[in-house]
């Protein structure tokens, strides 16, 4: 059971690490930084292909333990609705005070529309994970786990229906949701070996660059995404547990550990370091932003916790301390 949370801690280091890089390379390109545009399109199309169901696949790995407890929407209320309001009312308040130089600007009264159906920033995240525990709950106190799978399947078909988009994320999301739970007993690490990760990353190169240059719509768009999330979150388990094997991985593992307090705070982090720079150096330059704004973006976020953690006031951040694990 350890080695399992350790792969799966280095998988979310590495899906935290992917949600920075693409969250800073849209913020430079909106910036008007000279970004290739054929750069930016290659990178935000792979990027934005499988990095967020590969979120919602490790923590439906664990949706089944959350079942059986007791007080599991309050839990989740806590750990995700909580951090979920807080953050974005700190990170849409930051927006619009500083709406002169920053890259969308909003009203009061368009932030709290948000935050109440229409999810602000990268928060929708949050949002839509809250309604996937209590969708999984009403479904499964009906239906057996398997008969769960078969309609997350379905709502993932209707998905391209949708012209809601926070609904067809739902819709679309919930089959990889469902699918972490349904594998959490078939997952052997036993059966990583080279083989498996080359052919892993191969397959994930193949439908990638297949999912970058055939062009796609309506269904097809659907199919081809949904393909290569599959193969993009085989090739991150497969990477994750051959990473185990290096001391690297120690490093990976803490920024998995760390990934809710970056992944809240690190779009306030990057932006302000961008602009920060900006104005300091005088540089537009694509690269420097892009290496600046992820150093930013991945270790501010965890100096501030632990200063918030030394401080003891933590938990009116994020709900609960990581530390103590409460």
């Amino acid at each position: 059971m350890d080695k399992r949370i350790e792969w799966v801690d280095v998988a979310k280091g590495i899906g935290i690490i992917l949600v920075v890089y693409g969250h800073v390379l849209r913020g430079i390109n909106t910036a008007q930084m000279n970004v290739p545009q054929n750069f930016f399109y290659n990178s935000d199309r792979l990027l934005y292909g499988f990095h967020m169901p590969l979120f919602f696949f490790l923590s439906g790995l664990f949706v089944e333990k959350w079942f059986y407890k007791k007080n599991r929407i309050k839990e989740k209320i806590k750990v995700i609705v909580y951090p979920y309001i807080i953050w974005s009312l700190l990170q849409g308040g930051i927006n619009i005070l500083f709406s002169s130089v920053t890259n969308n600007p909003m009203s009061l009264k368009e932030l709290l529309a948000n935050i109440a159906y229409n999810p602000y920033g990268q928060f929708w995240f949050l949002y839509v994970l809250f309604i996937h525990y209590v969708l999984y709950l009403v479904l499964r106190k009906n239906f057996q786990l398997t008969q769960v799978l078969l309609m997350a399947l379905f709502l993932a078909i209707l998905s391209p229906l949708i012209k809601v988009w926070i609904f067809e994320s739902i819709f679309f999301h919930f089959l990889f949701f469902v699918l972490g739970a349904f594998l959490n007993n078939q997952l052997s690490l036993k059966c990583i070996n080279n083989g498996v990760l080359f052919f892993s990353i191969g397959l994930f190169i193949i439908t990638g660059f297949s999912y970058l240059t055939i062009p796609l719509s309506g269904y097809l768009e659907f199919l081809g995404k949904t393909v290569f999330s599959f193969c993009g979150i085989f090739a991150i388990f497969s990477l994750s547990n051959f990473l185990l094997r290096f001391k690297i991985s120690s490093f990976i593992k803490y920024i998995g550990y760390m990934s809710l307090v970056i992944y809240l705070a690190h779009t306030i982090a990057a932006s302000g370091f961008r602009i920060l720079v900006s104005h300091l150096l005088g540089t537009n330059n694509y690269c420097i932003h892009i290496f600046l704004g992820m150093i930013a973006g991945i270790f501010l976020p965890i100096i501030g916790y632990r200063l918030l953690e030394y401080l003891k006031i933590e938990k009116y951040f994020f709900g609960r301390s990581l530390s103590r694990g409460s």
